[in-house]
């Protein structure tokens, strides 16, 4: 749940020196983690070392950073949450609520991600094959070994395509925004449904009309079947 901001606010008397633990310079001032970061100092893992020590492992200019830190500390609003405040129920709530869901999100995003990238590979040569090597084949006409071995393989990738498919709708969790999700986050999920609709549309082209022309041990039912005309 989410925390009252005047449980445990930061005081604003704590001056940075060279001798505090990185750890607490955060604790203290939580603006000064992204130049800490920026630096490459961990003060995560390793926030016991003082900001002297950390400095010099990473051969950076100790008076330098520091005035650095203090041009932030200067700038940084009054109060905040401060998490030494918190009962061991709130600060465990506050990892679960705020930390650990945030990764899940993203995690889930990054495997989407990789997902839609090995989707991309996988159409875009199946596709070409299909243009090159199986339409002029189907044009042609005939029923040969070569042809159903061609229609073989396409249905065989049609099931594959339709796995990957069913992940990303799972991912995506069938493409409806959470609460959190931006505009251009709305966008996404909206192109990627309108991607799985038509890919939907385009397989059940070729495998339920297109490749029973020309195989008959995969015809459709006769109430499915419709009369070509030419």
């Amino acid at each position: 749940m989410p925390l009252s901001r005047h449980v445990g606010c930061l005081s604003s008397t704590g001056v940075i020196t060279l001798d505090h633990p990185v750890g607490w310079v955060v604790l203290e001032h939580p603006r000064c983690a992204r130049l800490l970061v920026d630096r490459d100092i961990d003060f995560c893992c390793r926030g016991a070392i003082s900001l002297r020590e950390a400095c010099k492992a990473r051969g950076i200019d100790a008076d330098e950073l520091l005035g650095e830190l203090h041009a932030i500390v200067a700038g940084e609003p009054a109060g905040g949450l401060d998490p030494r405040s918190l009962s061991t129920l709130q600060l465990v709530a506050h990892v679960v609520d705020e930390h650990h869901a945030y990764l899940r999100r993203t995690l889930r995003l990054g495997e989407l991600h990789s997902t839609l990238r090995a989707l991309r590979g996988f159409l875009e040569s199946h596709l070409d094959h299909e243009e090159v090597v199986l339409f002029p084949l189907l044009i042609r006409g005939g029923r040969n070994r070569r042809l159903r071995d061609e229609l073989e393989w396409m249905r065989a990738e049609h099931l594959q395509l339709g796995d990957t498919l069913r992940k990303i709708r799972t991912l995506a969790e069938r493409f409806v925004p959470p609460p959190w999700a931006c505009a251009t986050y709305a966008a996404l999920m909206a192109e990627l449904e309108a991607l799985d609709r038509d890919t939907l549309e385009h397989v059940h082209l070729e495998n339920n009309v297109l490749a029973p022309r020309f195989d008959a041990a995969h015809t459709l039912a006769p109430g499915m079947q419709r009369r070509r005309s030419g």
